[in-house]
């Protein structure tokens, strides 16, 4: 009586793939040429880990049965597994031609195409999946990557969205979600997504690295930090890990451990464009040859995306401003800011002189001299902080500049401050008589700031802010001031 195959599925589905795997051998063993066999113990190698004995026995499953779809399909998963993306474009192909209408193998096909840089064509096949199965979350989740790559950021922004509602658990298109919401200058909400993939993939490096970065853009360094660390701890070769770590302690102000983990980055990836760019800008003048070379080599090849392109010129115009090359700094600077305009354009956010003009104007209603007025007597005696604010171009980072010069002053973390409305706490009346719960929690973040400030100088030189933008930002003190009159 011959082999029931269907026990073993049962098996297999349940995930008792032990079980399984005795009831296909049995089928082959009664016939060694049993194509179904052969393909079902293949899957289950290659979801044991074992993608060489996977391609071999859906291998054999192919010689017998040439016209499945389905085993060639399988027969790619078992390539991309191994490595071999040739091989892979052939099943999949193959596998095209025998059912078109397959939307897994036109992603699948798609996503080979990606990985060899065929762009335009991996699109195409995204599309055809999708156009297929608008439910297929993983063919979304695809498309938004082609999308991104070809500069259409709010296009793929609607196909990351399509992906985590049709399949809230799919760590990789929370992480897609949340990188691009951040790109996008929306690191709240990509906060969330961020956060969501780590609770669904606590053990993935790079989706705490993910995290790490948003977290680092709203300001909260130590969070950020520990994310870099345990994205180390759960995969010490990440590259990208060590790199932003070592821009997070910049920012802190430990300037030598902030070294120390660009260099870590660069042994495990010497062509790390992030970390290389870093080591750049901060080490200007004193950056070795091996690494301005490294830059040069970098900038010269092709294929290197804009948001890596951008930061190897600024940080190499800085290197080579410090050693006097002002010309070549120049025209380095002119081709870095060419390119960071374009990318704004490409997300909806390039410079509109209207609009911020509207947004100075809406400054200067809000701190008005009689907003200052009202909080006459709402300060904090003490001389320890020092905040320099001002208007746009009013002259404050010109001071911030001075002041950082001095050889025990260094550059701090910076966090949104006017710009930002506040959502945490209460809302300023008219007028703000002494005790009042505005006032009372504006004196306590004032507390709090110096009694950070004060263990801080046990430890560290003091502070001040030297970076771009510093107009709208303020140490230790985000989002605790009304930004409307």
């Amino acid at each position: 009586m011959p082999v029931d195959l269907n026990e073993a599925l049962e098996h297999h589905r349940r995930g008792r793939l032990d079980r399984a795997a005795q009831g296909y051998a049995a089928a082959l063993a009664e016939d060694p040429d049993n194509p179904e066999a052969l393909h079902l113990l293949g899957l289950v190698a290659l979801q044991r880990g074992d993608p060489g004995r996977a391609a071999a026995m859906i291998g054999r499953a192919v010689a017998v049965r040439p016209t499945e779809a389905t085993y060639h399909a399988n027969l790619a998963e078992a390539y991309w597994a191994l490595g071999d993306f040739d091989r892979v474009l052939a099943c999949c192909r193959t596998a095209l031609r025998l059912e078109p209408k397959s939307p897994r193998v036109h992603c699948n096909l798609g996503s080979t195409l990606m990985a060899r840089g065929a762009v335009d064509a991996a699109l195409g096949h995204f599309q055809e999946a999708v156009r297929l199965d608008p439910a297929f979350a993983a063919a979304r989740n695809n498309l938004g990557n082609a999308l991104r790559l070809k500069g259409e950021p709010l296009a793929a922004l609607d196909q990351f969205r399509a992906a985590v509602r049709l399949d809230p658990a799919s760590a990789e298109a929370r992480n897609n979600l949340g990188a691009l919401l951040l790109e996008l200058g929306q690191p709240e909400e990509a906060l969330e997504h961020g956060q969501e993939a780590v609770r669904l993939r606590p053990d993935s490096a790079m989706a705490r690295v993910k995290l790490g970065n948003i977290l680092y853009v709203l300001g909260r360094l130590d969070e950020a930090a520990d994310c870099f660390r345990a994205a180390i701890r759960f995969q010490p070769n990440l590259a990208a890990a060590h790199a932003n770590l070592g821009g997070v302690l910049e920012e802190l102000g430990d300037l030598e451990q902030a070294v120390a983990s660009l260099r870590a980055a660069l042994r495990h990836d010497p062509r790390h464009a992030g970390a290389l760019a870093r080591l750049a800008t901060r080490l200007r003048g004193r950056l070795p040859e091996a690494d301005r070379a490294a830059i040069e080599d970098l900038l010269s090849g092709p294929g290197l995306p804009p948001e890596q392109r951008g930061p190897l010129l600024f940080g190499l115009a800085q290197a080579v401003d410090a050693r006097g090359q002002f010309d070549r700094a120049a025209e380095l600077t002119r081709q870095a800011n060419a390119l960071q305009r374009a990318q704004l354009q490409q997300r909806g956010l390039d410079y509109d002189p209207e609009a911020h003009h509207r947004f100075v104007d809406r400054l200067l209603a809000a701190f008005s001299p009689e907003f200052f007025t009202r909080l006459h007597g709402a300060g904090l005696e003490t001389e320890r902080p020092v905040f320099v604010v001002g208007m746009p171009r009013s002259g404050t980072t010109l001071v911030e500049q001075v002041l950082a010069s001095h050889p025990r002053s260094s550059p701090p973390a910076s966090c949104h401050w006017c710009g930002r409305p506040s959502r945490r706490s209460p809302p300023r009346p008219a007028r703000t008589p002494p005790g009042h719960p505005w006032t009372a929690s504006r004196t306590s973040t004032g507390k709090r700031s110096c009694t950070w400030l004060a263990a801080t100088s046990m430890r560290s030189r003091p502070w001040t802010t030297r970076r771009t933008g510093s107009w709208t930002r303020c140490r230790r003190i985000p989002s605790t001031w009304d930004s409307s009159p």
